[in-house]
């Protein structure tokens, strides 16, 4: 179904819209929260948990698109997950891709110069200079928190090239960064 359909639906406040979000994007959402997490039975747990969180949201908000929406909500969701689970042990699955981006990103300054939402759009303005496979890799690795394996495959590439493609981009990100003046 459309996603301009679902969104009226919700808007409607019709039960159809959580059937019609598990057909057009289940799989997504399950894939996302289990790439976080590590847990099949977590991620269907924070499938649920996102379609309830978004018929809580829309109305009154109207997101475009609704797939970045319900993919952001359930990443939000599985962090939150893994954050309180991680008082026992931290998971490597995570761990990796966050302390690949934390080794450019890390610096007690930078959080006192500039707010989240600023970092965020300087990076989005990074992406946007990206071609569409390099791009796809960088969110499938660092947003979606994908093995390197599985974002490689899904573009069409190696491993290893994707290891050697993502290290461009971090050196990428990080000159990009320190043009826009954040401290490294």
């Amino acid at each position: 179904m459309e996603e301009q359909k679902i969104i009226k639906l919700l808007f409607e406040r019709s039960e159809q819209a959580i059937d019609e979000m598990k057909q057009s994007y289940g799989r997504l959402v399950r894939s996302v929260a289990e790439n976080i997490t590590g847990s099949k039975s977590d991620a269907e747990e924070i499938e649920n948990d996102t379609y309830l969180a978004v018929w809580q949201r829309v109305p009154p908000e109207k997101p475009k698109p609704l797939g970045a929406y319900i993919c952001a909500a359930a990443r939000n969701l599985s962090l939150k997950r893994l954050r309180a689970a991680s008082a026992k042990k931290r998971s490597e699955a995570l761990a990796v891709p966050l302390e690949e981006l934390d080794n450019l990103l890390h610096s007690d300054t930078l959080s006192e110069q500039v707010s989240a939402a600023e970092l965020g759009d300087s990076i989005a303005r990074f992406l946007d200079t990206l071609d569409p496979a390099s791009k796809a890799l960088f969110v499938r690795r660092y947003y979606l928190c994908q093995p390197a394996a599985d974002a490689a495959k899904a573009i069409g590439i190696s491993e290893n090239n994707a290891f050697v493609k993502l290290s461009r981009i971090r050196n990428r990100l990080k000159k990009h960064l320190e043009k826009e003046g954040y401290v490294l």
